[in-house]
């Protein structure tokens, strides 16, 4: 594959399975993810340089040592069945690796394994996911910006007591998304829940101590109880 230019055109737009070989150094595959929008499969060639592995369909980025550490590309019509999304040795999930993606495994329901410690920003961006479990590592501290933008199907979003901050437009726009218990969240950025319009419960909010301006905006919460939070100021 050569990647450097590629845009989506009427041959990629039908292209379901995807041989990569001899990637070059500084491949991101989200640069060119939204270029297969019918993608089903991605595999390797054994000599792809020793920084890529596909195994089930999925793409990884790893060494020698631990082929599958970074999940970096699922394919947006990936099939799941008889497959894992995460490998044993999967520990890191990569910047926009399940945008778009249709189908996360048989009911879109996802537990991610608790050994993940770094979920990078925009990862599941626009999928369709309708639950979510985040990892209760302890390294594993803010939810990043974009995670879950626009994932209009999401109803529940389980957030450990590791999680310390949720960034800017996290559940933006997930218009299915009507309650979440922040557990010990300390941080909400800007636009975490605008446009999340059937959002009307938000509880374990007695943690907060830093709340960014708009972060509420266009949703469909009516009020919230701040007084017992160690909230010195709301933003302007």
């Amino acid at each position: 594959v050569y990647y450097q230019g590629l845009i989506e055109d009427k041959a990629t737009r039908k292209v379901r399975k995807l041989i990569i070989h001899g990637a070059p150094y500084g491949f991101h595959a989200y640069k060119i993810s939204g270029c297969f929008p019918k993608l089903e499969e991605i595999t390797t060639v054994d000599d792809v340089s020793g920084s890529y592995h596909a195994k089930d369909g999925v793409l990884y980025a790893g060494s020698s040592d631990n082929p599958y550490k970074k999940l970096i590309w699922c394919p947006i019509e990936w099939r799941p069945e008889g497959r894992q999304l995460f490998q044993e040795g999967t520990t890191q999930i990569g910047w926009r690796a399940c945008w778009k993606v249709k189908r996360l495994n048989a009911t879109n329901e996802l537990v991610i394994p608790d050994r993940m410690s770094v979920i990078e920003e925009s990862a599941f961006m626009e999928s369709e996911l309708r639950s979510v479990a985040l990892p209760a590592h302890a390294d594993y501290k803010v939810i990043e910006k974009f995670l879950f933008w626009h994932c209009d199907q999401l109803t529940n979003v389980v957030i450990p007591d590791n999680v310390e901050s949720v960034e800017y437009g996290a559940l933006a726009d997930c218009s299915c998304l009507s309650a979440i218990d922040l557990n010990r969240v300390r941080s909400l950025g800007s636009f975490v829940f605008r446009w999340s319009s059937r959002l009307t419960t938000i509880t374990g909010i007695n943690h907060l101590s830093n709340l960014a301006e708009s972060c509420f905006a266009e949703s469909s919460l009516h009020s919230i109880d701040l007084s017992q939070t160690p909230l010195s100021a709301l933003p302007a």
